[in-house]
């Protein structure tokens, strides 16, 4: 603890006072992540990447990656459920190109303030044509917008999924043709 309390901790009269600390968002930053923008815990916290200096509360300037995040459902690849497109931020250091991923997800969920639930949810319609013959398996992995597997075996979570079955089948007053054996 000697990198982040001060020095003066040790010499305190009252032991009820707050503790000072600091954060060092700059120093102690993985040599992987010295050089991108979203640097890693400080970032998704809304913080800049510097160190704090010593204080008892420390504030973030913003906190838009928790207001303002999102995370990706991804169902069946087997079953071809996932409709949704993605684009990528662009890295104009190797490619003027547009970097987008197409039919990679089923959803983007909008997340919410901390706790509260999410609820917005952007999706394409999934259409099969033609039709599944049974479909007596759902499988669901969250992904982060970097694309990485969300680990949410702790995390509870519930959705309500329609599936919505069209049936053709002639009556005297449709225009499609009547079978005929």
């Amino acid at each position: 603890m000697q990198y982040i309390l001060p020095s003066s901790l040790a010499s305190r009269a009252r032991n009820q006072d707050p503790l000072q600390f600091a954060l060092y968002f700059s120093t102690f930053v993985s040599p992987a992540n010295k050089n991108i923008d979203q640097y890693g815990l400080g970032y998704n916290l809304g913080y800049a990447k510097e160190d704090t200096p010593f204080n008892s509360i420390q504030r973030a300037t913003s906190f838009f990656k928790i207001l303002d995040d999102y995370i990706y459902l991804r169902m069946n690849p087997e079953y071809n459920m996932n409709q949704l497109d993605v684009s990528r931020q662009e890295n104009f250091a190797a490619t003027q190109d547009p970097v987008a991923e197409s039919q990679l997800y089923n959803c983007k969920l909008l997340l919410n303030t901390f706790g509260s639930y999410a609820q917005t949810v952007v999706q394409n319609p999934v259409f099969f044509n033609p039709p599944i013959g049974k479909l007596d398996k759902l499988s669901f992995e969250w992904y982060d917008i970097t694309g990485t597997l969300i680990n949410n075996t702790d995390c509870e979570w519930s959705a309500v999924l329609q599936i919505t079955e069209s049936i053709l089948v002639a009556t005297p007053d449709s225009t499609i043709p009547a079978q005929s054996s």
